[in-house]
């Protein structure tokens, strides 16, 4: 995980840094530098610090999970809906307790991780309104379900976000269920809890 992480850094920021550089030099050669050459230059700039910010973020997130797991998995969530505009209340059952997913495997923590970003990451593309996640069990399944409005098609639900989602839910033998109706829109998931 660590690996893409510095991968993402490396491809995304290294390419944008370049960019930048590239425009530096063509602006250097010229006599005058003119208002949309100024304008590329700083929307480069900005993507680029945008970019940077994202990954620290997500490597932080990455490395909170490991160690407080509730801390990494609401920080992501919280500030992936804010930075868009859109609110997300997260609940827990009366009956259960941040504590119990401590106990988690590193590995089961990383997948349930990258699962609830992709979840987030669809709604964010397709929904719109409150989200509302619930989590209804740590231990012995992990269990949660969130609720939407949404402008999903029958498309959207089998794009590349749900497959990345179906292919890591495989690995750790767990049950994702998306039912849409009008603008309603409900995701069930449930996972054998890995200590």
């Amino acid at each position: 995980e660590k690996d893409t992480i510095y991968g993402d850094i490396h491809d995304i920021i290294g390419g944008k840094l370049t960019d930048l550089l590239l425009q530096i030099n063509q602006l250097g050669k010229l006599p005058h530098i003119t208002g949309d050459q100024l304008s590329t230059l700083k929307n480069t700039t900005n993507l680029l610090s945008l970019e940077l910010r994202t990954k620290l973020h997500d490597w932080e997130d990455f490395r909170n999970i490991q160690n407080d797991f509730e801390l990494g998995w609401m920080s992501m969530l919280v500030r992936r809906y804010s930075n868009s505009g859109r609110t997300c209340r997260i609940k827990l059952d009366e009956n259960i307790s941040w504590k119990e997913a401590e106990s988690w495997d590193q590995k089961f923590k990383v997948e349930i991780f990258r699962i609830s970003q992709e979840i987030a990451n669809n709604d964010l593309k397709y929904g719109f309104g409150s989200a509302h996640w619930k989590i209804f069990s740590f231990f012995p399944e992990f269990i949660f379900e969130v609720k939407t409005k949404s402008n999903h098609s029958e498309s959207n639900l089998r794009g590349r976000g749900s497959r990345n989602i179906e292919e890591r839910c495989k690995n750790i033998f767990a049950t994702f269920n998306q039912i849409h109706s009008n603008d309603d829109f409900i995701i069930k998931f449930s996972a054998p809890s890995k200590t």
